[in-house]
């Protein structure tokens, strides 16, 4: 799949399908929240973008957070959990890469901090979690969200 495939693909969601009660303090396994989002409730739409400066072969999930938080390209747990509940609608040429979430970072209560990403394996997609210690290179992808115009 080119980069190019994958950068012109859109989806739109409805946040407000959001699936339960999310308590913006906790997230599953008693990890709190630490660095969240805002989710902009109402149709949403997100797309994928590269992440990497020119000659750089990978960086770290804590410094894709701190990348994501500076130029405003927050999306998060929570937006990962709309996705999720409407993930039929997901494009197709999205499955295979790992799909960054770095607007939330979540930590233990033992001090290990984690970013959430999506990923397609084994037929579904899985919100999962990255210790801020990984790396992520040129095949793995940032999912923003696309201005709302006004």
């Amino acid at each position: 799949m080119s980069a190019e495939t994958l950068t012109e693909a859109t989806l739109a969601i409805d946040c407000f399908a959001i699936d339960g009660v999310i308590n913006p303090q906790w997230a599953p396994g008693g990890y709190a929240i630490e660095v969240d989002t805002e989710v902009k409730r109402g149709i949403n739409t997100f797309k994928l973008s590269g992440f990497l400066f020119d000659n750089e072969l990978s960086i770290t999930s804590g410094e894709m957070t701190w990348r994501a938080r500076r130029i405003g390209c927050l999306v998060g747990y929570q937006h990962g959990r709309a996705i999720l509940n409407q993930e039929r609608e997901i494009p197709s040429s999205w499955r295979g890469p790992r799909l960054a979430l770095p607007g939330s970072v979540i930590a233990s209560g033992h001090g290990v901090k984690v970013m959430p990403y999506l990923q397609y394996e084994r037929g579904e997609w899985k919100l999962k979690f990255s210790v801020l210690e990984d790396k992520w290179n040129a095949t793995d992808w940032l999912i923003i969200r696309v201005p709302r115009l006004t």
